[in-house]
């Protein structure tokens, strides 16, 4: 996994925890004495924050630091998915951008035929 993998990590689990408690970027960002911008840019993957930063967010959202660096799969509900999806997420997580959007892609079309065959077959 690259850096820029594991700052998106870092970043997504910060907004789908910030966003579990119901906290804006302003009030987060007010809460640990940062500006809207670097929390943006933390959640983004853009920025890299020091650890200090880490601690800080951590206990705004009342987590362990080490929940902040946790694979993004672990704790956020994969385990309450069918084995089948589950078994999906753990098979593209850890692939390039590019491998992650093309399986999206091939699953869209998939979806998209299937709808198109179930409504063909309701019609008739």
């Amino acid at each position: 996994m690259s850096k820029q993998d594991d700052l998106r990590i870092v970043g997504r689990r910060l907004k789908v925890l910030r966003k579990q408690r119901s906290l804006s970027q302003e009030k987060l960002a007010e809460m640990v004495g940062k500006s809207v911008d670097a929390i943006s840019s933390i959640e983004r993957g853009v920025s890299t924050p020091l650890l200090e930063t880490v601690y800080d967010l951590s206990v705004a959202l009342g987590v362990r630091l080490f929940d902040l660096y946790r694979e993004e799969s672990e704790g956020l509900g994969v385990d309450e998915l069918p084995a089948d999806v589950q078994d999906l997420v753990h098979l593209i997580r850890k692939q390039p951008d590019a491998v992650r959007q093309a399986v999206l892609d091939q699953a869209r079309v998939t979806v998209a035929l299937a709808d198109g065959l179930k409504m063909r077959k309701s019609t008739k």
